[in-house]
């Protein structure tokens, strides 16, 4: 079992832990020292006690409350649109309708204000730009100025359309 910190607890804390059968526990640790320079102390010590005191638990419970109920927003708010996510996840793959190429989208989304990252660099082949765009759900630093993005992504694909291209 392998888990990092920095997505599930608090961001700054970039820290993993690893839980292994014994027999694989000096093959891995020989990995991550041929990997790894050094697990700064301060930061294994503030996790290790968090754990230990259940603070790191509660912390990983509102997480879960809070994007969940960041989810069910965007699900409401893009519910007529093609979208696939976990329930409680900080983020969603939208995908687009077949007029809207990738990057185009984002180029019209954000140009309506809603600041979108192009595709490619969650894609394994960089060079495809995938039909659909990834929405972060976590990084608005509020669930209503987050609601105010969907509705802009929404409003985007409801109201703008492509023009039609011609050949000259």
């Amino acid at each position: 079992y392998v888990c990092g910190t920095s997505k599930t607890v608090a961001p700054g804390l970039r820290i993993g832990y690893l839980v292994a059968p014994p027999a694989k526990v000096r093959a891995l640790a020989n990995a991550v020292y041929a990997t790894t320079w050094s697990t700064p102390p301060l930061t294994a010590e503030i996790v290790t006690a968090w754990i230990e005191s259940g603070v790191a638990e509660r912390m990983l419970a509102w997480h879960r409350a809070e994007s969940a109920r960041r989810q069910a927003a965007a699900r409401e708010i893009l519910g007529g649109f093609d979208i696939l996510a976990q329930p409680i996840g900080y983020h969603l793959w939208l995908r687009l309708p077949p007029d809207w190429r990738g990057n185009d989208f984002v180029a019209a989304a954000n140009a309506y204000g809603a600041a979108l990252p192009s595709s490619s660099p969650f894609s394994v082949d960089p060079s495809a730009t995938p039909r659909a765009v990834r929405l972060s759900l976590g990084l608005p630093e509020s669930q209503a100025r987050m609601e105010e993005g969907l509705r802009r992504v929404a409003d985007t694909l409801r109201r703008h359309s492509l023009p039609k291209s011609v050949v000259v």
